[in-house]
């Protein structure tokens, strides 16, 4: 099947459509960039049958947006989660493995991304997670002449709900001082301090 990118009007274009497809003996170009692979979701012939035969049913929904409105873009994993779904396989036992890489970048107030890159350390839903933060480049590369973070999150049971403990180590106190005033400090206050919000509406 065929799908559009980035907008359904420039999937009109052939550079902007995407495709998925299934075949025997297939290969995967970056299957050596996979952490802790292969994993084996079922022992199932049939089962596995099953995510084959919906290949052709995977919704054409416009890559790279949130057309279905799940607060997730539309990617290689959402189809990916949307086949195990749909063959019925317990995805919650599905966890992410340690040693797996982040890209992201932050919007500031006048549009301004900065780009960022997380290696996980730690897993353990839904409990904590453990983490690498550093800065990188437009391209999503490490930048090396800044410094690094090792950040920690634990989550716990506290008056009837949940209380979110974060903690950053930096490696040298040189470190956290570059960092502080650069205003790392006063926006994670910032940002976490809108928590409470965003989840009570």
């Amino acid at each position: 099947m065929e799908g559009p990118v980035g907008s359904k009007l420039a999937g009109r274009v052939r550079l902007f459509r995407y495709e998925i497809r299934r075949w025997r003996d297939g290969v995967i170009p970056d299957i050596a960039e996979a952490v802790s692979s292969p994993v084996r979701l079922t022992d199932d012939p049939t089962r596995a049958s099953q995510i084959l035969d919906l290949v052709p049913s995977v919704p054409a929904l416009v890559w790279g947006r949130d057309d279905g409105h799940t607060g997730d873009m539309w990617n290689s994993n959402s189809v990916i989660s949307w086949l195990l779904v749909r063959a019925g396989l317990d995805t919650d036992a599905i966890q992410p493995p340690p040693g797996g890489d982040v890209s992201y970048f932050m919007t500031g107030p006048e549009g301004e991304k900065h780009h960022g890159w997380w290696r996980v350390t730690s897993v353990n839903p839904p409990k904590s997670l453990e983490f690498r933060d550093g800065f990188a480049d437009q391209d999503g590369n490490p930048a090396p002449d800044m410094p690094t973070t090792t950040v920690s999150m634990q989550l716990t049971e506290h008056g009837g709900g949940t209380r979110m403990e974060l903690r950053t180590v930096f490696d040298t106190r040189e470190a956290m001082e570059r960092l502080d005033s650069m205003g790392i400090t006063e926006g994670m206050r910032e940002a976490v301090g809108q928590m409470d919000a965003l989840l009570v509406g």
